[in-house]
């Protein structure tokens, strides 16, 4: 069988939920179907897909495809063949197994970058006439890395040719000076005949299940096509290109917030034996009031209105320079406009040769000790330098400046949307942060870095946002971080090494320094301030300013296995991660592998103490150290396509804290008898008598879930999980045993399907139930979505209808104490939120298409201080434009 394609394919999946083209035999081998047969000038899209069992994997013959994050493996001759073809690839595997693992045939432009082609007869070939730009990646592992005949164009850059028994054969010799990616093969160039050279080019045979056109293909190729061959560390091919969409609209709100107030109602009243009066009350709601603000308004008081809006997405290209804009930017009132303008997303990146600048927001990542995927609003450079061959430059450095913490709504449904107000405990911080980092390669297998962090809260001054408005809000402070980390690849990549330090300290600014704090919200690093202030403190190892970690991952006999161990010291603050605990022991090891080509297993330990740091815990002196020890198993068996596949998942966390605790002791002192000595009274003395104990927590969690796809378009998974939560604290004081013991059940599920290109539908569901000993709390949620995409006319119009329903209601008693009577206070909050959305799209070419959408929300929510209590009508139109 053969999936032929005359209009336009899009095959759109996941990382979790890839898009399969495989056999449904039930022992399927490399030959059991023929092809994905692609055939017009309609660019489709693969992404997330997997190809396997069939001869020749996807074949673009006249055709335009775009090729994102798939995987090719287990097809007996190719996985892709291009004939006059222009195809697009990035972030691809090709392995185990292909003849040919990637095919050019005449009139072919390929594209692609960070590929991986491993483990193949022959790794790539292009043919006379046809094109291939390469651009990071390996091709690696091959009988033959690269097959290139004389009136190619390649053009490859930093793109390792390695480790194949021949890297590069051709029909004549290929200077060095342009073949520095290839390097430690069995044999990095081997020269052969054109005999020799027909037989590993051998063309795939044509397709059988449909007539084509007996008329030859005339192949041209472009003005500037050049043949000729470089695999090197810098381009030195001329490429120009420029694409992209604009999409254009607004959206019209129509929106009703509002709260409500509580009230009580005494309902029964009981008494004990002793005549103590137990009084339960119950919690009811009352009237709706109006409130300010609904989350999404973007504004601190009620919109309405419309609210234009724009997104665009555009790719340019020329030489060894590169420009992508990516931009989503909206406005609440069409006269304001552009100083009214906010965004949700800006990122400007421009890139010449080995240097890269960004401007608007990116993200920043080291480690959990020094700078954790900290999102920045600002700018970026990065430069490399000093090349060292095979793609591999010696220095490189960076030097990074942005806001890192976003005040944000009260109650928001999106955290990520920039707004005014904090609420509390959400994001307590927004700083202004600095990073400069130097890099350093000593060897092609070994790094060492060196960052420096410096961190300035804002609370009066930012700049991009609103002033922070949190009372709970810990106090401004100025910190900075140095860092010094290295890294070593050894056994042939298979092992790494590595190790960090870091020193990190921070000044507290309270509210008599009030001339001070303003100073912090300026755009200033300090480094004159920052730099000697850590340097101070590495000497003074006692105070524990610091942090290290060592650790190690590799492969063995099929193992993927790492261990590490970091310890943070009990005065350490980093600047780049403001929220992290000091004062902690960390050691951890995971190990994963796939027992046979359908199980997969891993498993993971971390150990973990923390002691209650002056730094962060007042009450110190009261507790010691807590300790945790967590075990992560997981696996999950394949069975064949008739049969579901299950996964298995099990967590115990075991969490014991040493406490002080109280045993109470008495004895009697006095003794005297009645003036008749017919009772005696006794005088008891009780003394209070300091006993430890260790408080102990144990969670264990269960999950199996099921989920299978079937040929005719229906998958669904369903998942069940479960946590028994038990204290096993033995108290010296049997009136301070609480009872903390708990259970969790959760169940979750999704169901899909088609009907042939016409209808896809997806539903999912999760129910979710908690029930403590303690104060006797019950809670109960459940959520239903569904997604309907309807095609009325392929290629032209179409609609989607998504919903959603979510309702929580959690119960618990609450006990208050006035002298010898308690109240019983039931409460019993909720949450409930839906909402649908009907939107229809209407393509007017194959380059212009808008859409028209239709949104009602409504929240509730009983949680004191909530804002979540709002509904709204949304209306939409939007225009894109493809370039």
């Amino acid at each position: 069988p053969t999936v032929t394609v005359f209009g336009q394919l899009m095959a759109k999946g996941t990382a979790e939920s890839p898009v399969l083209f495989r056999s449904a035999n039930k022992s399927p081998k490399p030959w059991d179907w023929d092809r994905i047969y692609c055939r017009s000038r309609n660019r489709s899209v693969f992404e997330h897909c997997i190809v396997q069992h069939c001869n020749y994997g996807l074949f673009a013959e006249n055709g335009s495809v775009t090729i994102t994050s798939c995987l090719f493996e287990h097809n007996s001759l190719h996985g892709l063949v291009v004939k006059n073809s222009d195809v697009s690839i990035t972030g691809t595997t090709f392995h185990n197994g292909h003849v040919l693992a990637v095919f050019l045939q005449e009139g072919a432009e390929v594209r692609a970058e960070s590929l991986k082609v491993i483990n193949n007869i022959t790794g790539m070939a292009c043919m006379e006439k046809s094109l291939l730009n390469l651009t990071g990646g390996e091709i690696a592992k091959n009988t033959n890395g690269l097959v290139v005949k004389d009136n190619a164009s390649v053009g490859i850059v930093a793109a390792d040719i390695t480790r194949n028994r021949k890297g590069l054969v051709s029909l004549s010799e290929i200077s060095k000076k342009v073949r520095e990616m290839v390097y430690a093969n069995g044999v990095d160039v081997s020269v052969v005949s054109r005999s020799e050279m027909e037989k590993l080019l051998k063309p795939p045979e044509e397709v059988e299940s449909i007539v084509l056109p007996k008329t030859k293909t005339a192949i041209d190729v472009g003005e500037d096509f050049k043949p000729g061959f470089s695999a090197t560390a810098a381009p030195r091919q001329q490429t120009v290109s420029f694409m992209g969409n604009v999409t254009a609209g607004f959206k019209y709100f129509m929106p009703n917030s509002r709260s409500h107030t509580i009230t009580y109602s005494e309902i029964d009243t009981s008494y004990g034996t002793d005549d103590t009066s137990y009084s339960v009350r119950y919690r009811t709601k009352d009237t709706l009031v109006m409130q300010s603000t609904y989350p999404g308004e973007q504004s601190d008081e009620v919109y309405a209105g419309l609210q234009p809006e724009m997104q665009i997405f555009a790719s340019g290209r020329r030489k060894g320079a590169d420009l992508n804009l990516l931009m989503d930017i909206y406005g609440n009132d069409w006269i304001d406009l552009p100083l009214h303008m906010r965004k949700n997303t800006f990122n400007l990146s421009m890139n010449y040769y080995n240097q890269h600048m960004v401007i608007g927001d990116f993200y920043e990542s080291g480690s959990k000790t020094s700078l954790e995927s900290r999102k920045f609003t600002g700018v970026r450079y990065a430069g490399e330098y000093m090349p060292m061959g095979k793609g591999t430059n010696r220095l490189s450095f960076k030097l990074a400046a942005g806001e890192t913490e976003f005040p944000k709504d009260v109650g928001d449904n999106d955290i990520t949307l920039y707004n005014d107000t904090v609420d509390t405990g959400m994001s307590i911080r927004q700083q202004m942060t600095y990073l400069a980092g130097v890099s350093v390669k000593p060897t092609l297998n070994s790094v060492v870095n060196v960052k420096g962090i410096i961190s300035r809260d804002q609370s009066y001054e930012p700049l991009f946002r609103g002033v922070l408005a949190d009372p709970e809000a810990p106090a401004p402070i100025k910190a900075q971080t140095g860092v010094i980390d290295g890294r070593v690849y050894l056994f042939d990549d298979k092992l790494a090494l590595t190790a960090e330090l870091d020193v990190g300290v921070h000044d507290t600014l309270d509210s008599t320094q009030a001339d001070k704090i303003e100073e912090i919200a300026w755009y200033n690093p300090q480094v004159g301030e920052a730099v000697p202030a850590v340097f101070r403190k590495i000497p003074d190892r006692h105070l524990g300013h610091w942090a290290m970690s060592v650790g190690a991952e590799g492969i063995y006999s099929g193992y993927d296995l790492s261990a590490g161990f970091t310890r943070i010291g009990p005065e350490y603050f980093s600047a780049g991660n403001p929220y992290l605990e000091a004062d902690r022991y960390i050691a951890e090891m995971a190990g994963e592998k796939t027992i046979i080509e359908n199980l997969t297993a891993t498993g993971e330990y971390e150990y973990e103490t923390r002691y209650a740091s002056s730094t962060f815990n007042l009450n110190a002196e009261e507790s010691g150290p807590t300790h945790v020890h967590t075990l992560d198993l997981a696996g999950e068996y394949a069975f064949s396509p008739r049969f579901p596949t299950i996964g298995l998942d099990y967590q115990l966390m075991i969490e014991n804290t040493e406490e002080p605790g109280e045993k109470y002791h008495s004895v009697v002192s006095d003794s005297s008898y009645n003036a008749d000595s017919s009772m005696i009274t006794y005088t008891y003395q009780t003394d209070t008598i300091p006993t430890a104990y260790n408080e102990i927590d144990v969670k264990n969690t269960w999950g199996i879930e099921f989920k299978q796809r079937f040929d005719n378009g229906i998958n669904y998974s369903l998942k069940y999980r479960t946590m028994w939560d038990n204290e096993l604290t033995e108290y010296p004081n049997p009136e301070l045993v609480i009872e903390d013991d708990g259970w969790q059940h959760q169940i979750r599920g999704r169901f899909g399907f088609k009907i042939r290109r016409l209808i896809r539908n997806t539903t999912k569901f999760k129910l979710t139930t908690k029930q403590e000993e303690e104060y006797n709390f019950e809670g109960l949620s459940y959520k239903l979505s569904n997604k309907l995409k309807v095609t009325a006319i392929p290629r032209k119009l179409s609609f989607e209808l998504k919903g959603e329903y979510y309702n929580r209601t959690d119960d618990e008693d609450e006990y208050t104490e006035a002298g010898d009577t308690y109240d019983i206070l039931r409460t019993s909050m909720e949450t409930e939120y839906y909402s649908a959305e009907l939107s229809a799209k209407y393509s007017l070419s194959s380059k212009m298409s808008m859409t028209l959408m239709g949104l009602y929300k409504e929240s509730f929510d009983e949680t004191e201080g909530s804002t979540e209590n709002y509904d709204v009508v949304i209306g939409g139109f939007h225009v894109t434009y493809l370039f």
